[in-house]
């Protein structure tokens, strides 16, 4: 079930995302630099295309369907990329 914590948790987290640099960010200021102000709403949307089914997994406990070993793979593989 989505409750309006879930929620706060999800826009803090966007939010966070979208603020930091990334690879997000530059692509915003380069497709807006060429297509104008309809870009940023080009890459809001497809971000949301990407991040929709993510979230939506989470809320419903999509992780309760592995078992402990597959999600330690993919923990470990996660930091792994962030570092």
């Amino acid at each position: 079930m989505i409750t309006p914590a879930f929620l706060a948790i999800v826009m803090f987290l966007s939010l966070s995302g979208v603020l930091s640099p990334g690879p997000l960010f530059l692509a915003s200021i380069l497709r807006a630099a060429k297509s104008g102000t309809v870009a940023g709403i080009e890459c809001a949307v497809g971000h949301t295309i990407v991040d929709f089914p993510i979230f939506v997994g989470l809320a419903i406990g999509i992780g309760s369907f592995f078992s402990p070993s597959i999600l330690k793979i993919v923990a470990i593989t996660g930091g792994l990329v962030l570092a």
